[in-house]
C-alpha cells in the first residue's frame, strides 16, 4: 500500500445542493406557460385553501367529501401560494355548482317527477 495522501474531494452536501438547485431551476423555468397545469389537482389546491378538514384530508369538492389520489404533502406547498384574496367565496362557489343543480331541473314545459 502506497502512503501517499489522500486526493481531496468535494463535500456530500456541495454535490446535493447542485442536484436541487438544478432540479428547481428546471422545475420552475417557464412556469407561466403551463397556465393551471392539470385542472383536476387546480381544483383541489383551490378546494384545500378554503378549509382546514379540506387542508388536512387533501379534499377535491368543498364538501370535502372526495380526496385527491396523491399524497397531501404535494399540494400543502402548492396550497401556501394560493392569495387568499382571490380564495373561492360562499357565493362563487354556489354559482360554480349551477350547472348541477340546473341539470336536476326537468325541461320547460314538463312537469317534476312524481314520487
Amino acid at each position: 500500500m502506497d502512503s501517499a495522501t489522500p486526493r481531496w474531494r468535494p463535500p456530500l452536501g456541495l454535490g446535493l445542493l447542485a442536484v436541487l438547485t438544478t432540479a428547481a431551476a428546471l422545475r420552475l423555468w417557464r412556469l407561466s406557460q403551463n397556465g393551471y397545469g392539470n385542472e383536476y389537482y387546480t381544483a383541489g389546491v383551490r378546494s384545500m385553501s378554503l378549509s382546514w378538514h379540506n387542508f388536512l384530508y387533501n379534499s377535491f369538492d368543498p364538501a370535502g367529501f372526495v380526496s385527491v389520489d396523491k399524497p397531501p404533502v404535494a399540494l400543502w406547498i402548492q396550497v401556501a401560494s394560493v392569495d387568499p384574496d382571490a380564495r373561492v367565496t360562499r357565493e362563487s362557489r354556489r354559482d360554480a355548482t349551477r350547472p348541477l343543480r340546473d341539470a336536476r331541473r326537468p325541461l320547460t314545459g314538463q312537469s317534476p317527477p312524481r314520487r
